[in-house]
């Protein structure tokens, strides 16, 4: 009867043994499952983990498995007893939660200042502005006049400027260098005239004209003296002496 008690007690502490183990199990199973839900918990202890106790058996991977609380744009790294959550570069936090860093208003990008710099997620595009041309980081002037790229009139002259180009109307000629339409210039009164200084300067809708003034003689833009005494066309009177004068 004592020794059938020692087997009952064996079979007892077997059984207990058992019921143990697996509480354990189980226990280790309930940690897990609140790792996962908790999403400020950043790490699962594998080593309370039945499968971690199972001889040459791999502990659990949860970003192998994507069960892991990662940001999507956070890097999971498994380690021997939990993981861990790294935000990806261009991206902000603590790997469970990641924001953009908009390093255009922040004033960390590497754009040049003759680029626009435009905020990405994760990342940053620097578009070199109109009149430039490069990579964005390094952008150089576009010389529209020595290219022929610019837009202005035939009859007006194209000047290169860092990022732009202007343009100027030639003389007799007005507008705002896009569009240049001829003007009316008065030689006689600007004194571009060519009339010689005896003549008398007449402005036309093309051009201009030269007359000789009275006493001078000529095509206007050479003028001599009119010789009246000489030619006799004076009207001095008969018992007058004619003196010429210019």
């Amino acid at each position: 009867s004592e020794s059938e008690s020692k087997s009952w007690s064996g079979s007892k502490s077997e059984s207990e043994s058992k019921s143990e183990s697996e509480s354990k199990s189980w226990s280790g199973s309930k940690s897990e499952s609140e790792s996962k839900s908790g999403s400020k918990s950043r790490s699962f202890n594998k080593s309370n983990s039945s499968q971690s106790k199972v001889p040459g058996k791999k502990p659990l991977d949860e970003c192998a498995l994507g069960i892991d609380h990662c940001s999507r744009f956070a890097i999971c790294t498994d380690t021997e007893d939990s993981y861990t959550c790294t935000c990806k570069p261009g991206f902000t936090g603590d790997g469970f939660t990641c924001v953009d860093v908009n390093e255009c208003k922040e004033g960390t990008h590497d754009c040049s200042r003759f680029a626009t710099c435009e905020n990405r997620n994760g990342k940053y595009a620097c578009v070199c502005k109109p009149g430039w041309t490069g990579d964005g980081f390094t952008c150089v002037d576009i010389n529209e006049c020595r290219e022929g790229t610019h837009n202005c009139s035939p009859d007006a002259t194209c000047k290169n400027k860092n990022g732009k180009y202007a343009c100027t109307c030639n003389p007799g000629f007005a507008g705002d260098g896009f569009t240049c339409t001829p003007t009316k210039v008065d030689e006689c009164t600007d004194g571009t005239a060519k009339c010689s200084r005896f003549a008398i300067c007449t402005d036309t809708e093309d051009s201009y004209k030269c007359a000789c003034k009275p006493g001078f003689t000529g095509d206007g833009f050479t003028c001599v003296d009119v010789n009246e005494c000489k030619e006799g066309t004076h009207n001095c009177s008969p018992d007058a002496t004619c003196k010429n004068k210019n």
